[in-house]
């Protein structure tokens, strides 16, 4: 075997090594965050229900909104239905919690969430159109997922609640980044 047919073995073999290992590791709940929504860096998905103030990753809907995100770059493609990645976000609100969404932000039973407030417009100019409501009592099987870890995080805000049972698990930090 000459010596560029070995450096191609080698690579093959390297290349399958390490897409096993990915597979393994998501299979075993570790994911990688890169997105601007959470701390980047490692987080493991372990499987509980989810709580307020715990970030969860779920499958979104496989709907046009969705797709328009994925077009515009917001979210990539992924392991859920319609290619679209799984989401990292917080829990803000639970089944009986009062949300409100105005353009100061987002209150919770009264209390305003830092750093949520609604942007018009995304940052390439694009237009957003915030899901604003004057208030809402989260229903049964709804959960208001909000990040202020990025100002332009799509979130409940602009896609209003998620079903609980869109949740994989809750998402642990397990070594990250602001």
């Amino acid at each position: 075997m000459n010596r560029s047919r070995k450096t191609a073995a080698v690579v093959v073999v390297l290349a399958a090594l390490g897409g096993a290992a990915t597979i393994g590791a998501e299979r075993a709940g570790w994911r990688w965050n890169s997105t601007e929504s959470a701390p980047v860096g490692l987080w493991q998905v372990v499987r509980r229900a989810p709580a307020d103030g715990a970030w969860v990753t779920f499958c979104p809907p496989n709907d046009a909104m969705f797709q328009e995100f994925k077009a515009r770059g917001y979210i990539r493609g992924g392991p859920c239905p319609g290619d679209l990645e799984r989401l990292l976000k917080p829990v803000v609100a639970m089944e009986g919690d009062v949300v409100t969404v105005g353009d100061d932000g987002v209150t919770v039973n009264g209390a305003l969430l830092p750093e949520t407030e609604l942007h018009t417009q995304d940052s390439r100019g694009w237009p957003l159109v915030p899901r604003v409501v004057v208030q809402v009592v989260v229903e049964p099987g709804d959960l208001w997922v909000v990040s202020n870890h990025s100002p332009l995080s799509v979130d409940s805000r602009y896609f209003g609640p998620i079903r609980a049972g869109s949740v994989e698990g809750t998402a642990v930090p397990v070594w990250v980044g602001r």
